[in-house]
């Protein structure tokens, strides 16, 4: 599971397709709120996050890894989505 999480879920755990299609949901969610937020969550989730906002294919997932104690920023103006900071 550790090696490709994507193909691999935890026993017992959800699917990719299943996780990502929960937090797509929530995170259109906290789009459409229209106001500044704030997204404390797991390197997975984060990471789903980070590949749904910048376009990026599902495989991407796990090119990315949050630091512990860190924050990242992504900025959405006028329907485009730039990463404005990664693990700063």
């Amino acid at each position: 599971m550790l090696d490709d999480w994507v193909l691999n879920p935890p026993v017992d755990g959800e699917s990719f397709d299943v996780m990502h299609k929960r937090i797509k949901s929530c995170l259109n969610k906290i789009i459409d709120n229209g106001v500044d937020g704030i997204i404390v969550a797991h390197n997975g989730t984060l990471s789903m996050i980070l590949i749904e906002l910048l376009g990026l294919r599902h495989s991407d997932v796990t090119s990315f890894y949050f630091e512990h104690g860190t924050y990242s920023m992504v900025e959405i103006q006028a329907g485009r989505t730039r990463l404005r900071y990664f693990n700063k």
